[in-house]
Formats: C-alpha cells, sequence, structure tokens
C-alpha cells in the first residue's frame, strides 16, 4: 500500500466457531466489525483488535492481513484506504444494555458466501470476501463447509 494513502478504517471478516462472519445489523445497513486507526495503539492489527472489544463486545485473535481497499468518494476529497483483516472470534461478551449510550444493532453471523450481498458489495467484496475464506481455512484452520444458516448472537 502507497505511504501517501491515509488509512481511515480498518474492517475484519471475524469469524465464529462454525465459520461465520459477524455483522453488526443496523436499521439501514449491515457492517463488519472495524474501527478508525488510533495512533495511540500503533499497528492496524492492535487496533482492530481494541475495536472489536472496546466497539463490537467480541475478543479475537491476532488479524491476518487481507489487503486494503482505495476509496475514492469523487466529491474532491483526497483518497483513502480501508485495510481489510481476517480473525477469529474467540469470545462473545454481552453487548450494552444502555441504549442511551450505545446504538442499538443486533449481531448477525452470516456464512462467508452471503456476506458480499448482505453488504450490498459488488465483485470487489466478493473478491475480499473469497480471499477471507481462504485465510480462514488455511491460517486459522476454521471449516466454513458447516453451518450455512444465519444466526442472530446476544
Amino acid at each position: 500500500m502507497p505511504d501517501s494513502i491515509p488509512i481511515r478504517r480498518v474492517s475484519g471478516f471475524c469469524f465464529d466457531d462454525s465459520g461465520r462472519v459477524l455483522l453488526r445489523e443496523m436499521t439501514d445497513r449491515c457492517e463488519l466489525p472495524g474501527c478508525a486507526p488510533d495512533p495511540a495503539v500503533g499497528d492496524a492489527d492492535k487496533a482492530l483488535m481494541r475495536g472489536c472489544r472496546e466497539q463490537w463486545r467480541i475478543s479475537i485473535t491476532e488479524p491476518i492481513y487481507l489487503g486494503y481497499q482505495r476509496v475514492d468518494e469523487r466529491n474532491g476529497t483526497p483518497p483513502y484506504a480501508e485495510l481489510r483483516m481476517a480473525a477469529h472470534v474467540t469470545a462473545f461478551h454481552p453487548l450494552d444494555a444502555d441504549a442511551s449510550t450505545s446504538p442499538r444493532y443486533r449481531r448477525l453471523l452470516s456464512p462467508i458466501s452471503n456476506v458480499p450481498a448482505v453488504l450490498h458489495w459488488g465483485v470487489e467484496g466478493l473478491l475480499q470476501a473469497t480471499a477471507a475464506a481462504i485465510a480462514a481455512m488455511d491460517l486459522l484452520q476454521l471449516d466454513l463447509s458447516g453451518n450455512h444458516d444465519e444466526a442472530y448472537r446476544d
């Protein structure tokens, strides 16, 4: 990745023990676990681990870097990068019950094959999901052939 492109977001394909990917389902969209990079934390791996723990209420293994997506909004602002990583969820922690301090959302566990459609991603999303699936099988040693049902997790 070129040094001249700032990183605005670090996102992770976070797989549960059944090989499904965690998504945050909100009223108008779904999204992968992620966060803005934090200069105080240092590298993107640690930022994603911290963001998952604090914002998503999950613990994950050390993330595996998959690549980056260059985003050009074509509105006069300079392009930026979004990093993509893969990790295994090691624990689900209770969600914050106080809706006044945190937006309400549901945790959706989706088979990797459904993720590009759920996120409304095009071909680039399909390629990213494929890279995540390969990393999950080869490096995280997860079996993705098992559970193909979507499920919600408290």
